[in-house]
């Protein structure tokens, strides 16, 4: 039996995931977040790349706010990787 360990993407990924868990960010809020991330984000141009894989993936949504910026929020799929697959999701 071997045991592999997480990439620092995964770790951050999974890092990401909980942070929405608990409250919608924008790209800068993240970024700041991130410094206690294994793998803290370089800019906020970097941080949007990331979400956009999130969101391509289905684990994240986004949505504008009247100041114009873009924040995350999980998405069903985005709940399950965080609570586990046999948790009940959260109504809508």
């Amino acid at each position: 039996m071997s045991t592999k360990t997480p990439s620092k993407l995964h770790v951050r990924r999974q890092q990401i995931l909980t942070a929405l868990h608990i409250s919608p960010y924008d790209a800068v809020q993240l970024e700041q977040l991130s410094e206690v991330f294994a793998a803290p984000f370089t800019d906020e141009k970097f941080v949007r790349k990331v979400m956009k894989r999130l969101e391509d993936n289905g684990l994240v949504g986004s949505y504008t706010y009247p100041d114009r910026r873009k924040y995350w929020k999980l998405s069903r799929e985005g709940y399950r990787v965080v609570v586990g697959p046999d948790k009940t999701l959260p109504k809508k």
